[in-house]
């Protein structure tokens, strides 16, 4: 039984580590295209 839960708090743990390194990506992706927007106003390259 301590080792179900230990396996599960471990899983846990792994789970959180991803969601965070997930988040720190979406924040640097969201910067890389903010930045974009900021320097000549189109969302993307073929927007008129």
């Amino acid at each position: 039984m301590d080792q179900d839960i230990l396996d599960l708090e471990q899983e846990r743990d792994h789970y959180k580590n991803e969601c965070e390194e997930l988040e720190k990506e979406i924040k640097r992706l969201n910067n890389v295209y903010y930045r974009f927007l900021s320097k000549d106003g189109k969302a993307f390259p073929d927007e008129e």
